[in-house]
């Protein structure tokens, strides 16, 4: 399907409609009417898990909670590839209802043929399907117009800021304000944090249920990967970060009234969103505002071509019943690195549970992503502990930086 093609249509069972609206709260209404109009509940995919929980409150203070069940887009994409019993189950759960899934903009481009195809195969077997977001992707109609300045945010291409040093004395200009600094990896984040010790980091190098306590902490500055998360709990005063793809430029916008884009070339970014950086500082260099839609839709029609179709095979093997790898591939397009288990007090029933069972209990809170390259690390320090499938980090863990590996 070619970009901005209204992806509007309905099957001999089930229908396929798009809507794009900027606030997320408009969002949410819009599939509250859903329901009304049709007559029927739904399922309501958030961008991701710290949106399901600001979606979640905004559905009971609706007094929406029967009609609105809230999960995570992740866990949808992983229902419709119906790759286990479990998910079996929970997509029969599906029928009946619509299903609204939300941020796609934010989708590993290598997924988007795959996960396309995914919906149109449940369409065609009569679920009802709703796509909706802020932004231009490509599963979306193309916006009619340019919203006005009013509308966006303070954006500084500030490229006379290059280095680590630049950063840290930005941060310092306003030690007041709430701020956000985004950066590519893992082990830029804990760089940082060592030079800005009061950050509060916001990688996945912390399990996810440390992580969400921290959204009620008090610190005024956290230091995050391109996480989502980060981007959706709370409003910031202004985001600060590096080169990144204009996806997660633009969801940075809705978060703060300002944003500072510095140019730091120590921080590298990973190969597969290389393409996406440097499409978004070319569009950026030519005086272009991140929120302009058209912005976003320029961006995607420049970045397709260097997508493959479905590099991760995720077709091919749901065609050889191979069902095991199309969950880890599906899972891989919501969440980068290797899920570890963390031997922690607070995790004694699931490490227990995962060195019986030889598998990481399904949605623990426990968990941390790390990459191939800190898993050799914590391997030759014998931080690692293999049961089964399960990898069980038994290594120093704290609060603050969490596995503390880069």
């Amino acid at each position: 399907m070619a970009l901005g093609t209204p992806w509007t249509g309905h099957s001999p069972h089930g229908t396929l409609t798009t809507a794009l609206i900027r606030n997320a709260s408009d969002r949410l209404a819009a599939a509250a009417a859903l329901v009304r109009e049709r007559g029927q509940p739904a399922t309501y995919a958030a961008a991701n898990w710290a949106a399901s929980v600001a979606a979640q409150d905004w559905v009971d203070s609706e007094g929406l909670t029967h009609a609105m069940h809230v999960i995570t887009l992740e866990e949808a994409v992983l229902t419709l590839g119906a790759a286990s019993r479990t998910r079996l189950r929970q997509l029969a759960d599906l029928r009946g209802r619509v299903l609204v899934l939300d941020g796609l903009h934010r989708l590993d481009p290598r997924g988007l043929r795959p996960v396309q195809a995914l919906i149109d195969e449940h369409v065609a077997l009569g679920l009802d399907v709703h796509l909706t977001g802020g932004q231009p992707w490509p599963l979306s109609p193309q916006p009619e117009s340019v919203p006005d300045d009013a509308q966006r945010v303070t954006f500084v291409n500030a490229t006379w800021l290059t280095t680590v040093e630049d950063l840290v004395q930005l941060v310092h200009q306003e030690l007041d304000a709430h701020t956000l600094v985004l950066l590519p990896s893992r082990k830029a984040v804990l760089d940082v944090q060592a030079r800005l010790p009061a950050g509060q980091v916001q990688a996945r190098v912390k399990t996810s249920a440390h992580l969400k306590a921290d959204q009620d902490s008090s610190a005024a500055l956290h230091i995050s990967t391109w996480s989502p998360s980060a981007l959706t709990f709370r409003p910031y005063d202004r985001v600060i970060t590096t080169p990144l793809p204009l996806s997660v430029l633009v969801d940075a916008c809705d978060a703060a009234p300002q944003v500072t884009l510095l140019h730091a070339p120590e921080f590298a970014v990973s190969t597969s969103t290389r393409t996406g950086t440097h499409l978004t500082m070319d569009l950026l260099r030519e005086g272009s505002h991140p929120q302009d839609p058209m912005v976003m839709t320029a961006y995607w029609e420049a970045l397709l071509p260097h997508v493959q179709q479905d590099s991760l095979d995720i077709m091919g093997r749901r065609a050889e019943l191979d069902y095991p790898r199309v969950a880890s591939a599906l899972s891989s397009l919501f969440q980068s690195g290797v899920q570890v288990l963390v031997d922690w007090p607070e995790a004694t029933q699931d490490v227990a549970r995962a060195r019986r069972t030889g598998r990481i209990p399904v949605a623990s809170p426990h968990t941390v992503r790390m990459t191939h390259s800190s898993l050799t690390i914590a391997r030759e320090r014998g931080w690692i502990e293999e049961a089964g499938e399960a990898l069980i980090w038994t290594g120093p863990y704290a609060n603050d930086r969490g596995v503390g590996v880069p």
